[in-house]
């Protein structure tokens, strides 16, 4: 399994929005290969940053996404939100307990 991970920075102010924009745009693209779900998290510190984590089959079906329906759907809706700072990695998932992915 592999995982995708943005960090990210809103602009002040703009997280429920960024929120809604980002729940709506997910309830579009789930039928997608390789997809296995995501998460919103929001700092607990600062309001205005979270991460979002995606959990895929295989790296292939990641970047297939990275370069289609993401590209082309999800980011025109919330890259809108974004101070400029944002990060994205990648990660193979080398142990994974109780999130149900077996």
């Amino acid at each position: 399994m592999y995982v995708r991970i943005t960090w990210g920075r809103l602009n002040p102010g703009s997280w429920d929005e960024y929120e809604a924009a980002y729940v709506k745009a997910s309830d579009v693209d789930t039928d997608i290969p390789g997809f296995r779900g995501r998460l919103l998290a929001r700092d607990t510190d600062d309001a205005d940053t979270g991460v979002s984590i995606s959990f895929w089959d295989s790296r292939e079906e990641l970047e297939s996404y990275e370069q289609g329906t993401m590209k082309e759907h999800l980011l025109p809706l919330l890259n809108k939100f974004f101070a400029g700072e944002y990060s994205v990695s990648r990660f193979e998932v080398r142990h994974e307990h109780g999130l149900g992915f077996h």
